[in-house]
């Protein structure tokens, strides 16, 4: 996987995996976004399931927890060494700034010095 992608996000790390692209990918700006069509379904838990299907689904999706968790081992490697040890406070800081373009999802601007003069402080 290292040998091949840049760098493997983590969907239940989607905020600190925004990070790492923008500076991947040298953008001056996260890229902030509104969460749309998450859904209100129950969720499935493991032990909901029999063992029957337990079994069927861990031998049909064998190469996928592979990969996921190949993934889940790179990725706060990739991470630390992207963004710095200090990489906590720059999520948090990006989760309250995202946030506030959350409010307002039909009315986007960037969130930066151009609109916001104080833009370091928030």
């Amino acid at each position: 996987m290292k040998n091949h992608f840049a760098f493997v996000g983590l969907s239940e790390k989607f905020d600190l995996s925004m990070l790492v692209i923008q500076k991947l990918l040298g953008w001056k700006y996260p890229p902030w976004y509104v969460p749309y069509n998450q859904t209100k379904l129950p969720i499935i838990t493991v032990e909901a399931l029999s063992s029957a299907e337990k079994d069927f689904l861990q031998d049909f999706l064998r190469p996928d927890i592979m990969l996921y968790e190949e993934a889940r081992r790179l990725f706060p490697l990739k991470v630390e060494s992207v963004l710095g040890e200090h990489f906590r406070k720059k999520e948090q800081k990006f989760i309250f700034r995202n946030a506030l373009v959350s409010l307002q999802p039909d009315t986007i601007m960037p969130l930066n010095e151009e609109f916001y003069p104080n833009y370091d402080l928030l």
